[in-house]
């Protein structure tokens, strides 16, 4: 029996576990900012939406790149991959 591999794999279980609680957290506050964009939306803004939208997409694929996922905006479309 070896409890020293058991110990590691709970350790990556933990980590994997950690690091996909963070990209939720981060997927679901990156929904509610653009509900709130969407919302918040009047004749009267001056705040033009497609660069609100825009922004708040960017600042998502920051956060994920921190968080070990990168995504590329392409002409057809975005991909992502794991960062290395």
């Amino acid at each position: 029996i070896s409890f020293v591999n058991d110990s590691h794999q709970n350790q990556n279980a933990s980590a994997d576990r950690i690091l996909l609680e963070n990209i939720i957290e981060k997927s679901v506050q990156f929904r509610t900012d653009i509900r709130d964009i969407c919302r918040r939306r009047s004749p009267t803004d001056e705040e033009n939406p497609k660069k609100s939208l825009l922004e708040q997409c960017d600042d998502y694929r920051l956060q994920m790149k921190y968080l070990g996922v990168e995504i590329k905006d392409r002409n057809q479309g975005s991909t992502w991959s794991f960062k290395k």
